[in-house]
């Protein structure tokens, strides 16, 4: 028993390692922008969160809006919170990678989780981490390229 849970422990981890065959999505050229709840998505800017962070995958948000980034006061409204692997390569989106759209609804905020997708890590400097994404989940769906803050 004890050899089949540590071959698909095994998997799971070797699959953001390796070339995807068959992607869900294809990156687009361009920056990343889409639709968020019905809502048309630009991305301006982006962060690393340094506490959720680790040595493996940055935890990051990607707002539509421009903000100072590493601050005490991001923009509201709609955004994406999505795992980004530390090291260049590209990844297909599962359970243990994924992605949320977080939207306003009726004054309540909304996350809606997608497991379907690619991010793309073109480089990580000490400040930056530079790529490329696409997902979708419902009607929400974005793709394009992004370059966002490394917090500290």
């Amino acid at each position: 028993m004890r050899l089949p849970l540590a071959l698909l422990a095994f998997a799971l981890v070797a699959c953001g390692d390796e070339e995807i065959d068959d992607p869900p999505c294809e990156v687009a050229g361009g920056s990343l922008s889409g639709v968020i709840d019905g809502q048309s998505y630009d991305f301006a800017g982006g962060e690393t969160s340094a506490f959720l962070s680790d040595d493996e995958e940055f935890f990051a948000t990607l707002y539509g809006e421009a903000y100072e980034a590493c601050g005490y006061d991001p923009p509201e409204g709609s955004h994406l919170i999505v795992s980004i692997p530390t090291t260049p390569g590209e990844y297909e989106m599962g359970a243990m990678m994924n992605g949320t759209f977080v939207y306003d609804e009726g004054g309540s905020p909304m996350n809606e989780v997608s497991f379907s997708g690619v991010v793309v890590v073109d480089e990580v400097t000490e400040t930056t981490v530079s790529g490329g994404l696409c997902m979708a989940v419902g009607d929400h769906e974005v793709s394009g390229s992004f370059t966002i803050d490394i917090c500290e």
